[in-house]
């Protein structure tokens, strides 16, 4: 939650990440896992939809109707409950007290109409400021300011209607522009100053893209609701002292399923340079990305890689064995994790366990992503065969599979030596002279440890614990 005083967190210094309906992209939507994950990943409010039951009960879900045909508004609490899946339509107090307990606000997407008495009497009980109140409807928003004015109201604006004369009842314009093409386009110096002249704030639609996330993050708005909270304001800034470039070790592998789609994700949504894959060939000669030779230790399937067929990749979840709330996850092809990487301009270190390395280098150069990508393979035939492809290709290699640095420097090429604390650290100055570009691998999350990485000044780091190195890295190059 950003740090801002009681009298002026409506004016932070940044845009507020919203949460839509939590970190909805990794985990169930309107969920406390969904809340909690996004508070995790730097959430500064969830974005909650609100509502009420037969009974009584404000619950936390989006639909106004079940898949069922029923309309919520005449089911009771444990109907409802009977339909739908463990754990989903939460109570929203128990969504409060969690906001209230992690210090996060919340953005109330008012969906029923009835709701107004219960919903400012439950609000006034625990006596949260940072609560935002909001619907697409008007004469709802009326009814709420007159019951209670104390705190800020948004009206959510749909397209191809005027925010001003729409939302001129509100203290917040909510654009839910998301579907519009380059909605950014018409956020321009006069309809801020329109918004400052009627002292009105301004929130954005729910926003994924990565290139339209870096201008919508300067524009001087209060918030930015996106399924992916942690693309609104990426915790790793690289400085300019010490520029790093940080490999997340098989992607965000402690907070998602290891080379996954959302680890991966995750990762370059973080702002972290490259994502580590582990690259293996099924029995159909199709690439994909798994660390084991086999699917057991990570997924719901039992079987080698080698021997199964890509056709049956959809039978394989490995988010559910990461965590049981965590969303559905496949078994990513290497296209998969390429138009991901590309979309991010991010960058990859593609380790190869098996397979073709023409075939490999092949599928990446489909996306003219070689200049982005370096190489590696435990296997030594498979590393001979990286190293001979092409010698413009980048790879590197590990200072421990050799005696000296000198058999690395005067026989091979490689653009990166990767070296471990075990290593001979006093070589690290060599390897600048040699224009070569030096890698510290620690899998650990011991702090003295990531402190004394920081010390020594890489040009890369290698890492289980992306996060923890970052919040280091933040204090000592602020």
């Amino acid at each position: 939650m950003e740090k801002d005083s009681n009298e002026n967190w409506l004016s932070p210094h940044k845009p507020y990440s919203i949460a839509h309906r939590g970190a909805s992209t990794y985990y169930q939507e309107n969920t406390i896992e969904s809340f909690f994950f996004a508070a995790k990943i730097g959430a500064n409010f969830w974005e909650v939809d609100v509502q009420i039951t037969k009974d009584k009960h404000l619950i936390v879900f989006h639909d106004s109707f079940l898949d069922t045909g029923e309309n919520i508004i005449n089911l009771y609490l444990q109907e409802i409950r009977t339909k739908l899946p463990i754990n989903t339509a939460p109570l929203f107090e128990d969504v409060l007290k969690l906001a209230i307990k992690l210090n996060v606000g919340i953005y109330l997407d008012i969906k029923a109409r009835y709701v107004s008495n219960i919903l400012i009497k439950l609000l006034k009980k625990y006596n949260y400021q940072r609560v935002i109140i909001g619907s697409f409807n008007i004469e709802l928003i009326k009814e709420l300011k007159k019951l209670d004015n104390s705190y800020p109201y948004a009206i959510l604006v749909p397209p191809g209607f005027n925010p001003f004369e729409y939302a001129k009842a509100a203290d917040i314009i909510h654009l839910c522009w998301e579907k519009l093409e380059n909605p950014e386009k018409l956020l321009d110096d006069n309809f801020f100053q329109k918004c400052e002249k009627q002292n009105q704030k301004v929130v954005i639609w729910h926003e994924e893209n990565p290139e339209r996330m870096k201008i919508l993050r300067n524009l001087p708005v209060l918030g930015i609701c996106s399924n992916q909270p942690e693309l609104v304001n990426p915790i790793f800034k690289n400085n300019s002292e010490w520029p790093v470039q940080v490999v997340c070790h098989r992607g965000l592998n402690s907070i998602a399923p290891e080379n996954s789609l959302a680890s991966t994700l995750l990762a370059l949504s973080f702002g972290f340079s490259h994502v580590e894959i582990d690259i293996r060939t099924t029995a159909d000669k199709k690439l994909i990305i798994n660390h084991d030779s086999t699917f057991n230790r990570t997924s719901n399937y039992k079987g080698y890689v080698k021997q199964t067929l890509s056709s049956s990749l959809d039978k394989i979840e490995i988010g559910k064995k990461f965590n049981s709330d965590f969303t559905n996850q496949k078994i990513p092809k290497l296209e998969d994790i390429l138009e991901i990487v590309e979309l991010y301009n991010g960058n990859l270190y593609a380790e190869i366990k098996d397979g073709n390395v023409e075939d490999v280098i092949n599928t990446i150069n489909k996306f003219n992503y070689l200049d982005k990508c370096f190489f590696w393979s435990e296997n030594k035939n498979i590393m001979m065969d990286i190293i001979n492809f092409h010698p413009n290709l980048n790879y590197m290699l590990r200072r421990q599979d050799f005696n000296t640095l000198n058999e690395i420097i005067e026989n091979y090429n490689p653009k990166i030596i990767e070296y471990t604390l075990r290593d001979k650290l006093e070589e690290l100055s060599i390897l600048k002279q040699k224009n070569i570009k030096s890698m510290i691998a620690y899998m650990g999350n011991d702090e003295k440890v990531l402190k004394k990485i920081i010390q020594l000044k890489t040009d890369y780091v290698n890492l289980d614990q992306p996060i923890l190195f970052s919040s280091f890295y933040s204090k000592e190059y602020s």
